[in-house]
């Protein structure tokens, strides 16, 4: 009965799959306590022929001699522009959820390789002079001993710039020296 005393006219204006959400508005509003506010959003169709969003927020005005309620006050905001806002947000939220779980995938395998380079060169060459220091202990000559004495400096020169190029790859010094852009230039 609310539906038709609001007019066929109206409701042909209502988007199709806002019509039954709107009717049932319309009925628990009819059953409503005098007081009682209901809000709802529904697409309606424009003089311009687009599909508008329109937020209603109604009460029940006057009621009939049994009762019933025969008439409604209500506003209707606009919220089409709103709504595509809400729309762009949760899309560009989205898009940052996704740049952070790609962040976050790229520090993973950064650390992991740094972890493998870690292992693989400075973890290697200092199991080798570890060793070679472990022969010179039982080495008696002194000659062997200048060699091996070399040796290991070698290896702990090659550790010591291993150790340097891991430092610079975590921590740019230019970037905190000089700034984003130039750290990028370079």
């Amino acid at each position: 009965k609310a539906v038709q005393e609001l007019g066929a006219g109206v409701v042909e204006l209502l988007h199709p799959e806002d019509r039954d959400p709107v009717v049932e508005h319309l009925e628990r509003l009819g059953e409503a306590d005098d007081a009682e506010v209901f809000d709802i959003d529904y697409r309606m169709r424009h003089a311009n022929g687009e599909w508008r969003w329109l937020r209603s927020r109604d009460v029940i005005f006057a009621r009939g001699p049994d009762g019933s309620a025969r008439q409604l006050l209500g506003t209707a905001l606009d919220i089409t522009e709103r709504r595509a806002a809400a729309t762009r947000l949760a899309r560009y939220q989205g898009q940052l959820r996704s740049l952070s779980s790609e962040l976050t995938l790229t520090e993973e395998r950064e650390r992991r390789r740094i972890a493998t380079d870690l292992h693989d060169e400075i973890g290697q060459i200092l199991a080798v002079t570890k060793i070679k220091l472990g022969a010179l202990q039982a080495t008696p000559t002194a000659t062997d001993l200048g060699e091996a004495l070399s040796e290991v400096r070698g290896l702990i020169d090659r550790a010591i710039q291993e150790a340097r190029s891991l430092t610079f790859d975590l921590s740019l010094p230019v970037l905190y020296e000089l700034g984003f852009e130039a750290a990028l230039e370079w």
